[in-house]
């Protein structure tokens, strides 16, 4: 870059422009939300630019540019225009990433995103764009981010601070509640209506079967409704993992549960509670500190401006609790679950 040798490292540039930032939103309230937005993708492009100067790779910035481009495009509502836009990037792309054709990305990008292979074949042919989410994970795959694992070994995706009893909840993602299966002893899964298809997905399967393989006596507990769609996907999760890894597969049980004992409402609730019973080792670490953390599960699509669904992926919202409710809970949810058929007590007891 034609400024390499002028750049300081992020960290200076970083506090002034927070600085500058606080300045300009005392003067200019109504233009908060753009000066944050070009405010992040400053940083964002001076943390690449940083990078390129100690790396020597100059197609850093590039990819980073034309990311940034694609991430444009999904305000824009003239759709021939946005189709030939995102053509054009993905051949950019592949020329800065020492491909002949940005064909040779799809394979590559199916697999590191787990994303079906027509998925790639339409981004690049510019029928749609890649949703937010997936452009981050895109990001790191061009080396332009840390990856998952490399920021776990940075900084873990650990469970939040929650203060006191009036915290709010927390919005994460499903690689925080696999962080959080990882310091389990046990895992229970309640199935509502619209969480059915339990892990359907060959990259959640997979990061399901790493985390009973970590620990032998680790159990996840899929309840369901006796009478529902729960039954015949549990036995294709079950299925399907004991034809790949059937060492584990005893360490998923399926937990029916009769119409006169939905306490939890299942059969009528859309969101699907996900609670997470910690390892003596996690509660007495400084991360952790608690026994139970529970998240409230809801797949959704993610829509573009044009009112459509950018991209053939589900999307998974969870809703951390605070740890107070999460405990206030499972004293009631434990009694409960001690009804109920195929749980060991150990893993209903607290010590």
């Amino acid at each position: 870059m034609r400024y390499a040798q002028t750049l300081s490292p992020p960290g200076t540039i970083e506090t002034l422009l927070h600085t500058v930032c606080q300045q300009y939103l005392l003067y200019v309230p109504l233009s908060r939300q753009i000066a944050l937005f070009y405010a992040g993708r400053i940083l964002a492009w001076y943390h690449v630019a940083w990078e390129s100067q100690m790396t020597g790779d100059t197609g850093l910035a590039a990819k980073a540019r034309l990311l940034g481009e694609l991430e444009d495009l999904v305000s824009t509502r003239d759709k021939e225009e946005a189709t030939a836009a995102r053509r054009r990037i993905w051949q950019e792309l592949a020329q800065e990433d020492g491909k002949a054709s940005p064909d040779e990305f799809i394979t590559e990008l199916s697999q590191e995103l787990g994303i079906p292979p027509i998925t790639v074949q339409r981004w690049i042919k510019g029928e749609y764009g890649p949703r937010t989410l997936t452009l981050k994970r895109l990001r790191e795959h061009f080396g332009l981010a840390p990856a998952l694992a490399q920021r776990r070994q940075t900084g873990p995706d650990a469970p939040v601070p929650f203060g006191g009893e009036h915290s709010y909840a927390a919005l994460r993602t499903i690689d925080h509640f696999f962080f959080a299966l990882e310091h389990a002893q046990c895992c229970f899964v309640f199935k509502g209506k619209l969480g059915f298809h339990a892990a359907r997905q060959e990259k959640i399967r997979s990061q399901l079967v790493q985390a009973l393989k970590a620990n032998g006596n680790r159990t996840v507990y899929y309840i369901f409704p006796e009478k529902s769609e729960g039954k015949t996907t549990f036995h294709t999760l079950k299925r399907k993992v004991e034809e790949t890894d059937p060492d584990v597969s005893s360490q998923i049980r399926a937990v029916p549960v009769p119409a006169s004992n939905d306490r939890l409402g299942l059969g009528m609730s859309l969101a699907s509670p996900f609670l997470v019973k910690y390892d003596a080792m996690a509660r007495q670490s400084p991360g952790f500190k608690r026994t139970v953390d529970i998240w409230y599960e809801l797949p959704v699509e993610r829509l573009d401006a044009n009112n459509q669904v950018n991209d053939d992926q589900s999307l998974f919202v969870f809703v951390q609790l605070p740890a107070f409710q999460s405990d206030e809970l499972w004293e009631e949810w434990k009694e409960w679950l001690r009804t109920l058929d195929g749980i060991s007590k150990k893993d209903l007891q607290d010590s």
